[in-house]
């Protein structure tokens, strides 16, 4: 008397191939929204007084005797500035928020840092 074949091959059924399936997409699922809550914990949110930087440098402006041309001019190139070091500020993935349009006051203020960073910006891309 012979065995008959394939004795110890088991077929998966189809209820079988579906409950692994949906454990490793599962698994899959937990193991990406782990690591997305952990990177959104690790993001800062910062705010800047850009309506504080903006009239203390309208002031300056002010003091100083420039044509219209020439204050225009200043006023685009300070507003350049201004975009690029927020993106700057920004590029690892921080918010950063204007503290004017802030209800509370829990993010820490950015201004001071923004503000020396613009005026460098401001000397190495003036033209005058």
């Amino acid at each position: 008397m012979s065995a008959p074949p394939n004795e110890h091959s088991v077929k998966p059924t189809a209820r079988q191939i579906a409950l692994v399936f949906g454990s490793s997409l599962a698994l899959l699922w937990g193991a990406w929204s782990t690591k997305t809550l952990v990177e959104l914990e690790q993001r800062q949110i910062v705010t800047v007084r850009l309506g504080t930087l903006m009239e203390e440098f309208v002031a300056a402006e002010a003091r100083v005797q420039r044509t219209p041309q020439d204050a225009k001019a200043r006023i685009a190139l300070y507003l350049k500035g201004v975009q690029s070091v927020i993106d700057e500020l920004a590029a690892d993935g921080t918010t950063v928020l204007v503290a004017e349009a802030v209800i509370s006051g829990s993010a820490p203020d950015r201004s001071a840092q923004v503000k020396a960073k613009l005026a460098t910006w401001m000397t190495s891309h003036d033209a005058r």
